[in-house]
Parts: structure tokens; C-alpha cells; sequence
């Protein structure tokens, strides 16, 4: 509604629509064609993404249950937009929303809320990828990357004894978990910053203030008297002399031949 003061108002739309809008557009769009194209660390940047979105909601929305609410609407959107994400995609969202919500309920500090965030997000993202692997491959494929390890150690440090081969498996999991960890960590510190420098902005643009449009008043020039005389004779003589012409023509066709008509 607008404000009927000495000014006009030009409502602003609410930012965490907006803030809604643009995560929801990151997890379709973004989220989708990385899953298509099977890139790599796609849940990093995806994760990282929700967690920055849920810190700015819940800076500029105080109410319970905004996060959770704009968490369905981003997996409804989805849905929609890519309908061939993988399921622990959408797991990976409701994770995250839900978790933010309680972190940010339940944890009085905002800069704490969203370090906890961005660590548990991307602690999940990198597990689940690792889950996902053992379920769909078994615990075959880790043996096999260690067996594969030891064959080439085995090649350039001359030992064959398994025992004192280092499990490449192992190592390789905890390279994967370690840089979602600090992502995470990154995201963690980062996003509350960004938050309150963009609370400030929307709390001093609130409202778009107009000055009052006040109606144009059209002056016409005032004209001196002879000038208004001079006018009105030239008018009744123009007039007079095309009836003048009318008349002449009607009686002597003569007379019109001579003009030219």
C-alpha cells in the first residue's frame, strides 16, 4: 500500500523473496546442469551457495519457520525446473534447511549459527558423496584403489609387503573431506559479513521516497490590444473575402473559370 503523506512512496519487494528467488534459481538451474554435466565438487559450490542463502534470510527475517518455508519452496522449484537432480540432492537441501533453521533458533549468535552452518553443511555434502560411492560401487572400489596404490608403490619403492603400503583410499577421503571442511569453514566466517552489510543496505531502502508531484500550470502569453485587434480584423477579412469568392463563383461561372478550378 502507499503512504499518502506530503510525498509519495514506491513499496520495495520483500528482499527474502528476492534472497528465495535467487536460491531457488541456484539449486535449478546452477545445481542442475552441474549434476547433469557431472562435474566434480558440485556440492561445494551448491552447499556453499545454501548456506550463504540461509544466512541472509535469517538476518532479514527474524520469524520462525522462514527458513524452513523457503527451503520447501526451493526443492518445489526443483523439482519442477530439473526433475533430473538425483535424490541426494533434495536430501541435501532439506539438510540444510532444516539444520539452519534450528542452529539459528536455538543459538543466540548469528556469526556462530552460520560458522556451524557452513562446517555441518559441508561436512554432510562430502560424506553423503562418499556414502553414495560405497552403496552404488561396495566397498570393492576402495579396495580396489588400494590395491591398485600398492601395485604402483610397490613399482617405484620397491617393497611388497601390503602391511606397509599407506591406504591411498583413506587418504584420498580425507583430502575430499578436508577441502569440503574448509569451504565450509570459508563460507562459515564469510556469509554473516555479507549478511550485515546487506541488512543495511535494505534497512535504508525501505521505501523509495518521491517528492510530491505538484499539477503544471500552462501560462499563455498575454497579447497587447493591438495586437488582439489587429487578430480579430485579419480573421473577419480572410472570412469575408472566401464568401465574397463563393458568391462571385455561384453567379458568374465565369469568374470561376478565371481562377482556375
Amino acid at each position: 500500500m502507499l503512504k499518502q503523506k506530503n510525498h509519495n512512496s514506491i513499496p520495495i519487494i520483500n528482499p527474502n523473496k528476492r534472497i528465495t528467488a535467487i536460491w531457488a534459481l541456484s539449486e535449478a538451474a546452477l545445481g542442475g546442469v552441474l549434476h547433469a554435466l557431472r562435474i566434480p565438487f558440485t556440492g561445494l559450490f551448491i552447499g556453499s551457495s545454501a548456506v550463504l542463502f540461509i544466512t541472509l534470510i535469517s538476518y532479514l527475517d527474524n520469524k520462525r519457520g522462514a527458513i524452513l518455508k523457503a527451503t520447501l519452496l526451493v526443492m518445489t522449484v526443483k523439482a519442477i525446473v530439473s526433475p533430473h537432480s538425483p535424490i541426494n540432492a533434495y536430501l541435501a537441501v532439506a539438510f540444510q534447511g532444516i539444520i539452519g533453521e534450528l542452529l539459528f533458533m536455538l543459538i543466540r549468535s548469528k556469526r556462530i549459527a552460520a560458522f556451524l552452518l557452513g562446517f555441518f553443511s559441508l561436512l554432510e555434502s562430502s560424506l553423503q558423496k562418499i556414502l553414495v560411492i560405497t552403496i552404488v560401487f561396495g566397498q570393492n572400489v576402495w579396495e580396489a584403489i588400494d590395491v591398485f596404490s600398492e601395485y604402483v608403490l610397490s613399482q617405484f619403492l620397491f617393497r611388497t609387503d601390503s602391511a606397509e603400503i599407506i591406504s591411498i583410499s583413506i587418504i584420498l577421503i580425507s583430502i575430499y573431506i578436508s577441502i569440503h571442511l574448509s569451504a565450509g569453514i570459508i563460507i562459515g566466517i564469510w556469509a554473516p559479513r555479507l549478511a550485515v552489510n546487506v541488512k543495511i543496505r535494505v534497512q535504508g531502502m525501505q521505501m523509495i521516497e518521491l517528492p510530491e508531484l505538484k499539477p503544471l500550470k500552462i501560462v499563455q502569453p498575454k497579447l497587447r490590444k493591438g495586437r488582439k485587434i489587429w487578430k480579430k480584423f485579419s480573421t473577419v477579412s480572410i472570412l469575408m473575402l472566401a464568401i465574397a469568392i463563393f458568391i462571385l463563383s455561384y453567379f458568374f461561372p465565369v469568374f470561376e473559370k478565371s481562377m482556375g478550378y
